[in-house]
Parts: structure tokens; C-alpha cells; sequence
């Protein structure tokens, strides 16, 4: 009775639905019309409270809303909205405070993006790595994993010994893996090796598992 004696307080032109939202605009409204009447079968309580006021009411009808078309006026109030839009700003125009905010978080990533474009270490440069001031998704690895990652992205961090033998991107080469768990090299080996230790390190990380490499055949690193 509760829902009932609340339905009565609304205004005629509101729209229930069971999400408890009570105004849309434009198209919404027929679209929520027609999955709240969809919902109401699953309740037979709600949906005999509802034919009883329907009934009350009388017939209720559902209609298609145009919105802004054939409206007379507005595609001229659009045009010259566009060329409102167009116009340099005035020199003297204070900025808002909402403006001044979105610039304040804007200048500093622009300015981030911009040092590491010309500071970054020419070896990332090839990998196509980019810094972020967020986590990485490379450090969602195991320790393990990540040090061989690092280790052949950066060339750094690996025994001398390891150098004379192999090279760090030695895994994408090494006949003593088994074929169906090889890189595909093609077209252009430096760049296929570059993207699997770039932002395609995925398909590093399962080379490294499918092969055990640093397990069986290189186990001392």
C-alpha cells in the first residue's frame, strides 16, 4: 500500500521505472517505459497495484518524442551556435574556474610527455616504451620474470659471462627451443623483438613460461 499511496503523490507525467529514476529527455523515456513494463511481470503484487491505477486513470498512452527535429528555428539557433563557437576568445576574457582546474590537470602530463620525449634513454626510444606516472603493467610480473624482461629490454643487470655466450634477447633466437613456442620473427626481426619487449611483453613473459629458457637451457640466469 506504501508504493501504491506513493505513486498517487507523483505527477502525471512522470515516468517510474525500477531503477527509481523519475525524468528523462529525448528518446530515453520510451525506451525505459518499455523495460519497466517488462520488468513489472516479475512482480504480480506491483503490476496489480499499477493496473489498478491504471484503470483509475484511464487508458495511458505511450508516444514517440521528436526531440529537436522539425522544430522551427533550430537548425538556424545550431548554425549560429557553430559560429559563435568558432570565434577566437576575447582578450580580456576571464577564464572559469572549471577552465583554469582542467588546465591545472592537464599541464602537468603535457609537460611529463614532453621531457620524456626528449630525455628518454635511446634504447626505450626503440622499444617504444613510455613513461607514466601510474603503476606499469610490467610490474604486475613475478620478480623473476620482470629481471629477465628488463634484462634484455635495457641490456643491463646480467652476468659478463652471459654477454660473451648470449646476448640478452638471445631467447628469441635460441635453436634450442622448440619451434612451436619460437617468436614469430617476420617480416622484421628488430622490430618483432622490440615489441615483445615493449608494450607487447606479453608474448615475452609466455616465450619465457612455454620454453622454460632460464629453467633448462640458460638456468644460471
Amino acid at each position: 500500500m506504501k508504493v501504491k499511496g506513493w505513486l498517487r503523490t507523483l505527477s502525471p507525467r512522470t515516468l517510474v521505472t525500477p531503477d527509481t529514476a523519475l525524468s528523462f529527455t529525448g528518446t530515453e523515456p520510451l525506451f525505459r517505459a518499455a523495460k519497466a513494463v517488462l520488468d513489472l511481470r516479475r512482480s504480480s503484487t506491483l503490476r496489480r497495484q499499477f493496473q489498478s491505477l491504471a484503470r483509475e486513470h484511464g487508458a495511458v498512452e505511450i508516444r514517440w518524442i521528436p526531440g529537436h527535429a522539425d522544430i522551427p528555428g533550430n537548425e538556424e539557433a545550431d548554425a549560429l551556435a557553430k559560429a559563435g563557437a568558432s570565434l577566437p576568445e576575447p582578450a580580456d576574457n576571464t577564464p572559469t574556474l572549471a577552465h583554469l582546474r582542467r588546465i591545472a590537470r592537464q599541464q602537468p602530463k603535457v609537460a611529463f610527455k614532453a621531457w620524456w620525449e626528449t630525455s628518454a634513454p635511446k634504447r626505450y626510444k626503440e622499444l617504444g616504451l613510455n613513461a607514466t606516472t601510474s603503476c606499469p603493467p610490467e610490474l604486475t610480473l613475478s620478480r623473476n620474470l620482470l629481471h629477465h624482461l628488463l634484462a634484455a629490454g635495457t641490456h643491463h643487470g646480467d652476468f659478463a659471462d652471459y654477454h660473451k655466450r648470449f646476448a640478452p634477447t638471445h631467447i628469441f633466437y635460441c635453436r634450442k627451443i622448440a619451434p612451436h613456442h619460437r617468436l614469430r620473427l617476420g617480416p622484421s626481426p628488430a622490430a618483432a623483438v622490440s615489441r615483445a619487449l615493449g608494450d607487447d611483453f606479453d608474448k615475452f613473459v609466455r616465450l619465457v613460461k612455454a620454453s622454460s629458457f632460464f629453467v633448462r637451457t640458460c638456468p644460471r640466469h
